[in-house]
Formats: C-alpha cells, sequence, structure tokens
C-alpha cells in the first residue's frame, strides 16, 4: 500500500507541473487568452481549441470557424425553393466539438442571457439543437 501511496504521490505532483506548464503557455498564446475571457473556458480548453484554430486570420468570418468544427447544419436542397436543412455535418474536431460541448454547459451556467436563449430553443426543437446551437454561438463569439 505504501508504494501505491508513493506513486499516486508522483502522479499528483506530475500533474502539477503539467497544469503549471499549460497555463504558462495559456499566457504567452494570445488567442488562448482571448478564449479565456469566454465564461467556462479554462486554460486547457483555451490552449487546447487555440490549437486547433490555429491562425484566425484564415477565416474571413465567425461563422467560417463554425463550419469548419461541423457545427452548421447540413443542406440536402436539390433546386427547391424551400431550404431542407439537416443534422451538424460533424466535419471538422471532434475534440474541438466535445469541448465545446463542455464549454457550453459551463457557459450556461454562467450567463443568464444565453441561458434563457437556450430555453428558448430547447422548447420548440429540443435539448440537443438547442446545445448545438449554444456551441455554434460560443464558436462564432
Amino acid at each position: 500500500m505504501n508504494y501505491l501511496l508513493e506513486d499516486l504521490d508522483r502522479v499528483q505532483q506530475r500533474l502539477q507541473e503539467l497544469e503549471t506548464l499549460i497555463t504558462q503557455r495559456c499566457r504567452k498564446n494570445k488567442n488562448a487568452q482571448r478564449l479565456c475571457s469566454t465564461p467556462g473556458i479554462s486554460f486547457f480548453t483555451a490552449i487546447s481549441l487555440a490549437c486547433r484554430i490555429g491562425d484566425i486570420k484564415r477565416f474571413p468570418r465567425a461563422r467560417s470557424l463554425a463550419n469548419y468544427w461541423g457545427l452548421t447544419p447540413g443542406c440536402r436542397n436539390s433546386g427547391e425553393s424551400n431550404q431542407r436543412l439537416g443534422r451538424i455535418t460533424k466535419a471538422g474536431s471532434n475534440t474541438a466539438r466535445w469541448l465545446l460541448a463542455q464549454v457550453a454547459y459551463q457557459a450556461l451556467r454562467k450567463d443568464r442571457l444565453l441561458r434563457e436563449w437556450y430555453k428558448r430553443i430547447k422548447r420548440r426543437r429540443g435539448s440537443g439543437v438547442a446545445r448545438g446551437a449554444v456551441m455554434r454561438k460560443l464558436a462564432t463569439t
């Protein structure tokens, strides 16, 4: 048992070192610092999303990032005048979408206006669509 406790102490010490390193790298990265200003985003999430975004200037509009991560609905039109939108395309990074889902949960807890907007969409379309809309809104913000 003593050996296991020593191993646990070493793992906790290494975890603390890695958290310090992530915090330092996040403070050096300007994009990660901007992401940290969003409610619900910590250092690890900010640096992970910043690495997946890369140079933000390559996206001409804010919704282009949501398209890049696959957070926009797919379109299945065939010459009709009305739009038939489907599920989100899921074209981009799975990890980025997962991180945005986690951020969405935290942002909904902290931001009253976002929570009210989420509830309005949830009443009309369901919780999954509303959560996807919050993720898309966070990505475009």
